[in-house]
């Protein structure tokens, strides 16, 4: 079965987008990642993963509005690397639409709302754990 991972994190320097440039070589050939951002990064992001060959497991959501419309109907969980974050209000609609999620530990824990949709990992966590 597919599964669809989403990253809400900003394709920008405070989002730990290079980690996720790395993401289709570590997952199941069925995965697909869903960036929704439409940020400074995103078109370098969007030619890195055209120069990888990885346009078939990645899609580009540019409507950022859209985000709780997909978790409900495109995701089965989300991650969200960033470098440092307040209060990241995406984590907190992920929660309360019952979607698990994978966060950085640069972020205000009153994000977690729900401790068993949430793994906290370092950045410097492998891709492995």
């Amino acid at each position: 079965m597919a599964s669809a991972i989403a990253c809400t994190s900003p394709l920008e320097p405070r989002g730990a987008h290079l980690g996720i440039r790395t993401l289709p070589q570590h997952g199941n050939p069925d995965t697909h990642f869903l960036l929704i951002a439409d940020d400074e990064l995103t078109p370098e992001i969007t030619a890195d993963v055209e120069r990888r060959g990885w346009s078939g497991h990645v899609t580009f959501l540019r409507d950022i509005f859209s985000i709780p419309g997909f978790m409900l109907s495109a995701m089965n969980c989300y991650v969200f690397p960033s470098l440092y974050e307040g209060l990241p209000l995406v984590t907190v609609e992920a929660q309360a639409a019952d979607l698990p999620g994978v966060l950085s530990d640069r972020f205000t824990r009153e994000a977690i709302v729900d401790p068993k949709l949430v793994t906290v990992l370092t950045l410097h966590d492998s891709a492995g754990r």
